[in-house]
């Protein structure tokens, strides 16, 4: 905590004061197809000025998404992928969303990188599919769309982006439906927390799909 002028007390009353200002999406972990619509939003607290909306990749500004923009709106509409000043951005793991007060007095970034990915051409993963608090050890259908796709299909775990184990191998795709026991895989059990999502693999690796955001798995 800053202290002003030697009184710890005035920073405290002074740390109150500032208004919250947050980015709530993207935050971390999403998938966002690219040239679809998705909600940019964020919690504007006390501040009532005009908001920019900054994409960041591999830590380097690329673009700027919009300016002003009223930030008690909570929320933009975005093309995802579309700059106004550099075009669209192309598919990648690395993105950052940054929020910004129109003085650059206020800024709050993504907590986590996001990836920018071409549309699944075939394979959707429908559920866990982000926001979703599933019990620990609870039985929980995993579903998907195959969309043509005659294949076998394989279920594996994430966290953070990186793999936890394989939950299942070898369904036929058409049966687009799997029941898991929240948290099993092949390497034991998975403890609770956020950040997780699902990748669903086609058996022969020509494409895959997975949650579009994070899921939460609770005591």
């Amino acid at each position: 905590m800053t202290n002003y002028g030697g009184d710890s007390n005035l920073g405290v009353i002074f740390s109150l004061a500032l208004p919250a200002f947050s980015l709530d999406s993207p935050n971390g972990w999403e998938r966002w197809n690219l040239g679809e619509t998705r909600n940019i939003t964020w919690t504007a607290g006390s501040y009532t000025g005009t908001v920019r909306l900054v994409l960041f990749k591999g830590g380097v500004r690329f673009g700027n998404i919009a300016t002003g923009v009223d930030a008690t709106s909570g929320s933009f509409a975005w093309t995802v992928g579309q700059t106004y000043d550099s075009g669209m951005a192309p598919a990648g793991s690395d993105f950052r969303m940054y929020l910004r007060s129109a003085d650059n007095s206020l800024v709050d970034p993504s907590d986590y990188r996001f990836a920018l990915i071409a549309p699944a051409a075939q394979l959707q993963l429908t559920s866990p599919n982000g926001g979703e608090n599933w019990p620990l050890g609870s039985t929980q259908n995993i579903t998907w769309n195959a969309n043509g796709y005659s294949g076998t299909v394989r279920l594996i775990l994430f966290k953070k982006a990186s793999k936890v184990g394989q939950i299942v191998a070898n369904i036929p795709a058409a049966q687009g439906s799997y029941s898991w026991t929240v948290g099993q895989h092949q390497a034991g059990m998975a403890p609770v927390g956020d950040l997780y999502s699902i990748r669903l693999l086609a058996g022969d690796g020509s494409q895959e799909d997975y949650s579009d955001a994070p899921f939460t798995m609770t005591d």
